[in-house]
């Protein structure tokens, strides 16, 4: 399973997050007139492990998700239901502090979050 994979399948298979969102989870960016609370995920870099004898198969791919609501309390706690859910996985961990933005033209709040989850190459 590829990083993006596991990053999309977290969120869909947590029931928390699943209620919040049901299947509004989108890469890299939401449909236009998306219904809110909705998370977007995308990798925005990373590194591969590399050995003296050369490139590994495994490496830290640094995905964000940016977990939109109507509210500033309804992006928060969808953050939380992510943050609950992402910290499920064995080898992750956040690599900034959340952050929220507002969205003036969208009238629309956004807590992002990055993480770096370590995998293993398909």
């Amino acid at each position: 399973m590829s990083v993006k994979e596991t990053a999309y399948s977290t969120l869909a298979n947590d029931s928390a997050v699943a209620a919040l969102v049901a299947t509004r989870i989108y890469p890299v960016n939401l449909p236009q007139d998306c219904t809110l609370p909705a998370v977007k995920y995308q990798l925005i870099g990373g590194i591969r492990d590399f050995f003296i004898d050369g490139p590994s198969r495994s490496g830290r791919a640094r995905i964000r998700f940016d977990c939109w609501g109507a509210t500033s309390d309804a992006a928060w706690g969808l953050y939380e239901a992510v943050r609950d859910a992402v910290d499920g996985l064995t080898a992750a961990y956040p690599v900034m502090a959340p952050v929220e933005f507002y969205d003036a033209e969208g009238q629309a709040y956004r807590v992002s979050v990055d993480y770096s989850i370590y995998h293993q190459e398909v």
